[in-house]
C-alpha cells in the first residue's frame, strides 16, 4: 500500500530529465569552471620580445639564403648556403626550445602574484557587498511585508510589480541615471559613491522576492489573533513577523552579497578612473589591457572562491536551506490584509520614488537629461548602425538563450522536485552556482573553453556563458511553482488511473503553465541586460549591453537617451499586459466559481 508520505508523490521522472539536468551541470557549469580553475594553476610564460624578433629575423634568413641556392648552380656556392641554411635555423630551433618559447608550468606560480593591492581590493569589494546586503534588507523588510500581508492581495501585487519592474530598464542605462541624479553632490560621494547607490537599487528586487516568498507563507491568523489580544504593531513585528522573515533575509543578503561582489558593469562605467579599487575591474584590466591571463585567471578563481565562500557562510550561519524558499505556502493564504493599519505609507512612496527614479530620469526632458530628449535622440538611436546591431545580437542571443535555459530550469526542478538528502542539495548548490557566481567568472571559463574547443567569440559562446544561470533562475521559479502544487491531487489521479503522461497534461503542464511564462520573460531580460559574461565572449559581433558600456565610457549620448526610453516604455506596456492578463483570469475564475472578484 502506498503511504501518504511526501516521497512517494514524487512523479517518476525521464530519462530526458536526467540527461537535460546532466547536460546543464557538467557542460555549463563544471566543465567551464574547472577549465577556469586549469588555467589560473598553469602559469604560461611569454616569449621575450627580443627573441621573437631574433627568430623572426632567422626564419627570413632561411628564406632569403633558398632563394639564393636556386638561383645559383655552382656546387660549391651550394654546399656554403646548405651549411648557412642548417646554422640559422639550428640557431632559430635553439632559441624556441631553450631561450623564450612559450612553456606551461602547472602550480601556484600565478596565485603567489596576488598581491597586497589585489587582496585589498577585494576585502573593500567584500565590505561594500555586505554594506549592500544590509541595507537592502532594511530597505526592503518593510515593503516586502505590504506586498505579502499587510495590503490586499491584489494590491500587494500591483505594488510588486511596481517595485520590479522598473529594474528592466538596462542596468547600465540605470548607472548612468543615478549619476545625473547625484551630480549635485558628486563632490561629496565622489564616483563610488554613485556606484554604490546604482549597486544597491541593482540588487534590491533580490532581497524583496525574497522576503515576499519567505513572508507569504506566515500565518496571517497569527498576526490577527496577536491584534486582537492588543499587542502592538512592533511587538508583532518583532515576535512574529522578523523571525519568521528570518531565512528570507539569509537568502537575500546571500543572493545581494554575491552578485554586488562580482558587479563589473556599474563600477567599470560609473567608476572608470579606479579600476584598482575593486577586484572585478582589476580582472577586467588585466585581461583587456594587460593581455595577462596568467594573473587574471588567478585573480578570477579568487573572486569566484570569495562569492561562494561568502555565500555558504551566510546560509550556514542562519541555518537556512533550499526547503525555506520551496515549502509549500499556508493553506488559505489570501493576502486579505492582515496587517491592514500597520502599513507605513509615507516609507513605500520614498521607496517606490527610489525605485521608480532611474527610469523617470532616463525619459525626463531637458535639462534634467544632459543631452535632451526628443527628435533628434529618436533620429540619432535610429541612425545608429552599431546600436541597431548590438540590438539585433542581444535579441537573437536572448531568443537563444531563454529557448534553452527554459527546458533546462523545468528538468533540473522536476529533479530537485520534493527530493530532499544530501543528493539533491549538492544538485541544487550545483546547478544554482552560476546565478551566484559573478558572470566575469562565466564569460572568462567559457572562453577558456572555446579556446580549448577552437571556438573563437561570438553569439554561440554567448549562449553559453549566460544559460547557466538564466537556467537557475528559471529552475528556481519553476520549483517555487511547483511547491504549490498539492500532492494529494496527483495522487488522486494516479489512483483514478491516469498515465503519468495524462498527470503531465492535465495537471502539471496547467499548473507550471503561469511560471514558464514568467520564467521565459525574466530568462529573456536577464541575457537581454547581461554585459558581464558577453564581455569576454562576445567577440566582434556585440550585444546591445557591451555597445552601450562602450558608449558610456565616453559622455553622453543622444542615441542612449531614445534607447533608454523606448526601454522604459517597454518595461510599462509589458507589465500593464501581464496585469490586464492576471485581471482577466482572475476574473473568469471568479465568475466559474460564482464569486465577485
Amino acid at each position: 500500500m502506498m503511504s501518504d508520505a511526501p516521497h512517494h508523490h514524487r512523479p517518476r521522472l525521464g530519462p530526458v530529465v536526467w540527461l537535460l539536468t546532466a547536460v546543464w551541470a557538467i557542460g555549463l557549469v563544471i566543465a567551464p569552471l574547472t577549465g577556469l580553475v586549469a588555467r589560473s594553476l598553469t602559469s604560461v610564460e611569454a616569449t621575450p620580445i627580443e627573441i621573437r624578433d631574433e627568430i623572426a629575423h632567422l626564419a627570413g634568413a632561411v628564406e632569403a639564403a633558398r632563394d639564393q641556392w636556386e638561383r645559383t648552380v655552382d656546387p660549391e656556392r651550394r654546399a656554403e648556403i646548405d651549411r648557412r641554411i642548417r646554422l640559422f635555423a639550428d640557431r632559430a630551433r635553439r632559441l624556441a626550445d631553450h631561450d623564450g618559447a612559450p612553456r606551461d608550468t602547472v602550480g601556484f606560480a600565478n596565485f603567489a602574484r596576488v598581491d597586497a593591492p589585489a587582496m585589498a581590493a577585494l576585502w573593500r569589494g567584500l565590505a561594500i557587498a555586505m554594506a549592500i546586503a544590509a541595507l537592502s534588507a532594511i530597505l526592503c523588510y518593510p515593503v516586502a511585508w505590504a506586498t505579502a500581508l499587510a495590503l490586499p492581495r491584489e494590491r500587494g501585487i500591483l505594488l510588486l510589480v511596481a517595485a520590479i519592474a522598473p529594474h528592466g530598464l538596462d542596468a547600465l542605462l540605470g548607472a548612468r541615471a543615478w549619476g545625473t541624479i547625484l551630480a549635485p553632490v558628486i563632490d561629496l560621494v565622489g564616483t563610488s559613491g554613485v556606484a554604490f547607490v546604482a549597486l544597491l537599487h541593482a540588487q534590491s528586487p533580490l532581497m524583496l522576492l525574497a522576503l515576499h516568498l519567505v513572508l507569504r507563507r506566515l500565518d496571517p491568523r497569527l498576526i490577527e489573533a496577536a491584534r486582537d489580544l492588543g499587542a502592538a504593531p512592533s511587538r508583532i513585528h518583532a515576535s512574529i513577523v522578523a523571525p519568521h522573515a528570518l531565512p528570507g533575509l539569509a537568502i537575500g543578503a546571500a543572493a545581494t552579497f554575491a552578485l554586488t561582489v562580482g558587479a563589473l558593469a556599474t563600477p567599470l562605467v560609473v567608476d572608470r578612473d579606479r579600476l584598482d579599487a575593486r577586484l572585478p575591474t582589476l580582472v577586467w584590466r588585466q585581461i583587456f589591457r594587460s593581455d595577462d591571463w596568467n594573473l587574471g585567471t588567478a585573480h578570477a578563481v579568487v573572486l569566484l572562491a570569495a562569492c561562494l565562500l561568502g555565500t555558504i557562510a551566510v546560509l550556514r550561519i542562519f541555518g537556512v536551506g533550499r526547503r525555506h524558499l520551496f515549502a509549500p505556502p499556508v493553506a488559505g493564504h489570501s493576502g486579505s490584509g492582515a496587517g491592514a493599519g500597520m502599513v507605513p505609507k509615507p516609507y513605500l512612496a520614498l521607496f517606490l520614488a527610489f525605485t521608480l527614479a532611474p527610469a523617470v530620469v532616463t525619459v525626463a526632458p531637458f535639462p534634467v537629461s544632459p543631452t535632451g530628449f526628443g527628435g533628434p535622440a529618436v533620429m540619432a538611436l535610429l541612425g545608429d548602425d552599431r546600436l541597431g546591431r548590438g540590438l539585433l545580437g542581444s535579441l537573437v542571443v536572448g531568443l537563444a538563450v531563454t529557448a534553452v535555459a527554459l527546458p533546462l530550469g523545468l528538468a533540473g526542478a522536476l529533479a530537485l522536485h520534493r527530493r530532499e538528502g544530501r543528493g539533491a542539495t549538492l544538485l541544487f548548490a550545483l546547478l544554482v552556482s552560476p546565478l551566484l557566481a559573478p558572470g566575469l567568472v562565466l564569460g572568462l571559463s567559457t572562453s577558456i573553453l572555446g579556446h580549448r574547443l577552437g571556438l573563437t567569440g561570438g553569439p554561440p559562446l554567448v549562449v553559453v556563458a549566460e544559460t547557466g544561470a538564466v537556467a537557475a533562475a528559471a529552475m528556481v521559479l519553476f520549483l517555487v511553482r511547483l511547491a504549490r502544487l498539492d500532492p494529494a491531487v496527483e495522487q488522486a489521479a494516479r489512483d483514478l488511473g491516469a498515465s503519468r503522461g495524462l498527470v503531465l497534461r492535465r495537471i502539471l503542464a496547467p499548473h507550471l503553465a503561469p511560471a514558464a511564462a514568467v520564467a521565459g520573460l525574466v530568462a529573456f531580460v536577464l541575457s537581454f541586460r547581461d554585459h558581464d559574461a558577453a564581455a569576454f565572449v562576445v567577440g566582434a559581433q556585440r550585444t546591445l549591453a557591451t555597445v552601450v558600456a562602450e558608449r558610456l565610457r565616453f559622455g553622453p549620448s543622444p542615441a542612449l537617451d531614445a534607447l533608454g526610453a523606448v526601454e522604459v516604455a517597454a518595461i510599462v506596456a509589458v507589465a500593464a499586459l501581464w496585469l490586464g492578463q492576471r485581471r482577466r483570469l482572475r476574473r473568469i475564475d471568479a465568475h466559474r466559481r460564482g464569486s465577485p472578484v
